[in-house]
C-alpha cells in the first residue's frame, strides 16, 4: 500500500470540511495528515504528497524532488493568483472541484481532473417550516474572498415576506434591520447549527465565490433552497429559479420566491442525484492519482481566473486590475 501525505490547513481540520476526501484516500493509501511542514523522515517514507488549497513552498518543493505531487486548488483563493504563480502548478496533477477553473486549466495546458462533490442527503424530503425564514451566516471578509454584506441581504429579501435567522460568530451589531426573527453565534456542536437551518426554507450563500461550497451544499442536503451570487461554484450547482436562486452581485434585486417550495424540492433532488453520482465517480480520483504523469512541455496562462467581485465597485481596485493586465500579470 502506497503512502500518501495529506497537507491541509488548520481551518479545515477544525471544520472537518476535507474529511470526505481523506476517508476516500485512506481506503487505498496509507494516509498521513499533516498541517505543518513534513519532517525529513516522513518525506523519505512517503511516495505521494497531496496539497489541499495551498501549494508547496519553494523550499518544500526542493525537498520533495522525485515525489508525486497532487494539488487541489480552491477557486475562491486561486482566482486571486497572478499568472506567474499559476505557472508553477505545471509539474502537479491537479484535482479541480470547480468546473470553471478546470476548464481554464485544461485550456492552458495543465493536467486537471474535474469532479463535483455532493454530500449525503440528511433528510427524506424538504421539511415543512412554521414561518417563511431565510438562514444567513455572516462571514468576515478575507484577502481571498469577500463576504456578502448585509445591504445585499436586505435587497434580496425586501418585499418577500421572509424573516431572517442571522448567524454570526461575533454578533457585533451588524444586523439586517427588523427582518431578523432569530440570531445565533458560535456553536460547538454542528447538529445545533443544522437544526437552526432546518427551521428555514432558504439559505443565502455567504461569500462571493466558493472553492467547493460546503456550507450551501449542507443546506441543500437538509432540504433548503440556496440563493447565491452568480459565481463559481454556486452557479455550477444552481440553475436560477429551478433548483435555487442566482443573483447579480453588482446589481442585486429582490428574489422571486413565489415557487419556493418547488425550488426546495428540486434543490434536494439535485443533491440526491448528485450524491449518487459522486459515490460512483469518486474512485476515478484514485485512478487519477495513481496514473503516471508527465509534466507538460509548456503551459499558457493568459490571465487569472475571471469572476465578479464587490471589489470591482471600488474604482481604485478596477484601476489596479487594469494596470496588472497591461503589464501582462
Amino acid at each position: 500500500m502506497a503512502r500518501l501525505c495529506f497537507l491541509g490547513i488548520p481551518e479545515h481540520g477544525k471544520t472537518q470540511s476535507t474529511d470526505f476526501l481523506k476517508k476516500l484516500l485512506e481506503q487505498t493509501f496509507e494516509l498521513e495528515t499533516v498541517e505543518e511542514t513534513p519532517s525529513d523522515s516522513l518525506i523519505g517514507e512517503t511516495e505521494i504528497f497531496l496539497f489541499f488549497q495551498r501549494p508547496p513552498s519553494i523550499d518544500l518543493l526542493k525537498r520533495l524532488a522525485g515525489k508525486r505531487i497532487i494539488y487541489v486548488p480552491m477557486y475562491d483563493e486561486a482566482r486571486n493568483y497572478n499568472r506567474q504563480i499559476i505557472r508553477t502548478w505545471a509539474p502537479y496533477k491537479i484535482i479541480s472541484f470547480c468546473r470553471s477553473m478546470h476548464e481554464d486549466l485544461c485550456a492552458w495546458g495543465f493536467n486537471s481532473k474535474y469532479i463535483q462533490y455532493f454530500p449525503k442527503p440528511m433528510v427524506d424530503s424538504p421539511l415543512p417550516v412554521n414561518i417563511p425564514k431565510a438562514f444567513f451566516w455572516r462571514r468576515e471578509n478575507s484577502y481571498i474572498n469577500e463576504a456578502i454584506p448585509d445591504t445585499v441581504i436586505n435587497t434580496l429579501l425586501h418585499g418577500t415576506g421572509m424573516k431572517l435567522h442571522y448567524h454570526s460568530e461575533l454578533l457585533d451589531g451588524h444586523v439586517c434591520g427588523n427582518m431578523v426573527a432569530s440570531q445565533s453565534s458560535w456553536l460547538a456542536d454542528k447538529e445545533e447549527l443544522t437544526m437552526l437551518m432546518r427551521a428555514c426554507s432558504l439559505y443565502i450563500a455567504p461569500r462571493e465565490s466558493e472553492g467547493i461550497g460546503m456550507s450551501f451544499l449542507d443546506a441543500m442536503a437538509n432540504g433548503l433552497a440556496v440563493a447565491g451570487a452568480n459565481n463559481p461554484t454556486m452557479n455550477e450547482y444552481i440553475t436560477d429559479g429551478v433548483n435555487g436562486y442566482l443573483f447579480d452581485l453588482m446589481h442585486p434585486r429582490e428574489l422571486d420566491l413565489c415557487n419556493l417550495q418547488q425550488v426546495r424540492e428540486r434543490s434536494f433532488e439535485t443533491c440526491s442525484v448528485g450524491y449518487e453520482k459522486w459515490e460512483r465517480d469518486k474512485w476515478s480520483l484514485i485512478d487519477f492519482i495513481e496514473a503516471p504523469h508527465q509534466t507538460p512541455a509548456q503551459v499558457q496562462v493568459p490571465r487569472s481566473f475571471e469572476y465578479h467581485s464587490l471589489k470591482q465597485k471600488d474604482v481604485r481596485f478596477t484601476i489596479k486590475r487594469l494596470v496588472k493586465r497591461l503589464v501582462g500579470k
